[in-house]
């Protein structure tokens, strides 16, 4: 839910302005269409406890928009159909379910904590994929030895 109550509505417009707040809610909603359009659920924040982390360095899950992953897939200068891609704390997937979408030759993702499983579901059960070729490690990422053909990898901090 974008607000809890009237109060959190003036504090957001107070810190973002209208025109923060219609960007935002403009850019929620286009989450919310792809969430629906590959049929996959990578939204919200989960938390470094939940994520069942003991790692000082483990941060909490949030997913970049999906304005953001498409504009910075469609930037690399590469042929798709010949390239691999790993997404390094791949979370719930959603790096994955775009880059699915596209024809890529392989997709990795690689993620440390109990998210894979999601990940996992939504990359089986997403429509509109492309890519056949997905594999999906738990492990840590220090430990993963890259593959020799990944010439894209995703890291989001």
């Amino acid at each position: 839910m974008l607000f809890r109550n009237f109060t959190n509505v003036l504090n957001f417009i107070n810190d973002r302005g209208i025109l923060g707040c219609i960007k935002t809610i403009f850019y929620r909603a286009v989450d919310i269409f792809y969430e629906w359009y590959f049929r996959v659920s990578t939204m919200g924040r989960v938390s470094v406890e939940k994520l069942g982390l003991d790692n000082s360095e483990s941060v909490e899950y949030a997913s970049v928009s999906y304005r953001h992953i498409i504009e910075m897939l469609n930037r690399i200068p590469v042929d798709k159909s010949k390239s691999t891609l790993l997404d390094y704390g791949c979370g719930k997937g959603r790096v994955l379910v775009i880059a699915s979408a596209d024809r890529f030759k392989r997709i990795i993702g690689v993620e440390i904590s109990k998210l894979i499983s999601t990940a996992r579901e939504n990359i089986h059960g997403m429509r509109h994929r492309e890519t056949e070729d997905v594999v999906l490690e738990q492990c840590d990422a220090a430990e993963y030895d890259i593959p020799l053909d990944v010439n894209i990898i995703f890291l989001a901090l």
